[in-house]
């Protein structure tokens, strides 16, 4: 029950976004729920996961919010034992990717504006307002959309579902290099939102994460949407390595 440093960095608790392309072009069903996952303006739930690292549960509960236009914004408190607790705060909007870690005191900021600027319409394959997006469950955990498969329904918070197996995939762009895993998928059908996701291992879950008190087309203030480091912080902005990349 052992999870590989590198899937750790993709999957745990938002770290870090795959930014895998897509694959086959989606069938009637997954068409339909991304459909209804864009009609929704404004989004914010909690969330638990759950890893098994170094033989060890660690354990985020956190919350993520989301308004068209404006931006998302995720927070998660995690206890990393011996180490103290921490926050992490994620906050993705038109202009910038911005992440933090309270326990550390540092995080790093990357200027969205330069980055589509150079990339253009390619910019969407690696836009992490698309990769954090609840609304797009077939897109930010980085699946092998060949391998994608309806195993059967569910109930995720009193919310019927669908479930999805699928294999996940690392990105070696971002120097992880880890084999292939293999998952489920539980979607929303009212809303075509993920409401959990579990990774397996030789058939054992390794980690999983899963949303609650989900609440739809609600008014989030700007404000919300904003993140000032507290004093003796440190940001890095790295935005010029990006555009070296």
């Amino acid at each position: 029950m052992r999870m590989n440093r590198g899937f750790l960095l993709v999957f745990l608790s938002f770290f870090l976004v795959s930014f895998s392309l897509i694959g086959a072009e989606p069938d009637k069903l997954v068409s339909s729920l991304q459909e209804k996952g864009n009609s929704i303006q404004s989004y914010r739930a909690d969330f638990i996961s759950e890893g098994t690292v170094e033989g060890s549960i660690l354990k985020v509960n956190g919350n993520i919010m989301f308004r068209e236009g404006r931006g998302l914004k995720l927070t998660g408190d995690i206890d990393w034992g011996k180490r103290g607790k921490s926050r992490q705060t994620i906050l993705v909007t038109p202009a910038e990717f911005v992440i933090y870690n309270s326990l550390l005191k540092k995080g790093t900021r990357i200027d969205l504006e330069k980055i589509k600027a150079k990339m253009g319409k390619s910019f969407d394959s690696i836009n992490p307002m698309v990769r954090f997006d609840l609304r797009n469950p077939f897109v930010l955990l980085g699946i092998d959309r060949k391998s994608l498969k309806l195993e059967g329904e569910g109930e995720i918070d009193g919310r019927k579902a669908y479930i999805f197996s699928a294999v996940f995939r690392s990105n070696p762009a971002l120097g992880m290099k880890s084999k292939p895993y293999s998952g489920r998928l539980w979607v929303d059908k009212a809303s075509g939102i993920l409401l959990k996701m579990a990774v397996l291992e030789k058939g054992k879950e390794i980690y999983r994460i899963t949303y609650s008190n989900i609440k739809t087309n609600i008014n989030i203030p700007d404000k919300e949407f904003t993140f000032t480091p507290p004093a003796g912080a440190k940001i890095v902005d790295i935005t010029k390595t990006w555009l070296r990349r």
